[in-house]
């Protein structure tokens, strides 16, 4: 089994590019994002949860996240050839935590890319970006924009300092 991340704030193209990978390589793309608004939508336990919390400005817990991916990781793994993640892992503690699990499946990450905006800084994103930004965070009104730009915030400071490949796998380590 195939195993890749890609790394970047949400609205830097990952999935653009997760789609192309995806059909050429037949893998199962996992978007932690898109994991939590199904939960959320399906009004699961762990979605309203993941709601409570967003709805709160805060980030959802590693814990929560990764049961979510392994959860993934069983329901796909004979359908295809790998997995790419999109959003996990966003820290260190994450890519420590993909680390082991993929050893206890006797495994270990292929590779991994990263994807930046221009500029890190919300100060200075583009208008169009914050835009962009506000669709995916689920934004409805300036309230909930204050609190998106908070999770957007909290979420830059915590993987700013993510060196994407060496850490995982024992490289770099």
């Amino acid at each position: 089994m195939k195993y890749y991340v890609l790394f970047g704030p949400p609205g830097a193209g990952k999935g653009t590019q997760a789609s192309a990978m995806v059909e050429r390589y037949n893998l199962h793309h996992i978007s932690t994002g898109a994991l939590l608004r199904k939960e959320i939508a399906a009004e699961t336990e762990l979605g309203k949860q993941a709601r409570e919390l967003i709805d709160k400005g805060c980030l959802v817990p590693d814990e929560v996240v990764e049961a979510m991916i392994v959860s993934e990781f069983d329901k796909m793994q004979d359908a295809v050839d790998g997995f790419l993640l999109d959003g996990y892992p966003r820290t260190l503690d994450q890519a420590r935590s993909l680390d082991r699990l993929l050893a206890k499946k006797g495994e270990k990450l292929t590779s991994g890319g990263s994807i930046r905006y221009k500029s890190h800084s919300l100060n200075t994103f583009e208008p169009g970006l914050l835009s962009v930004l506000s669709l995916l965070f689920r934004c409805k009104d300036s309230v909930n924009l204050r609190q998106c730009v908070s999770r957007m915030r909290k979420m830059l400071s915590r993987t700013s300092s993510m060196v994407p490949v060496p850490l995982i796998s024992g490289r770099g380590r």
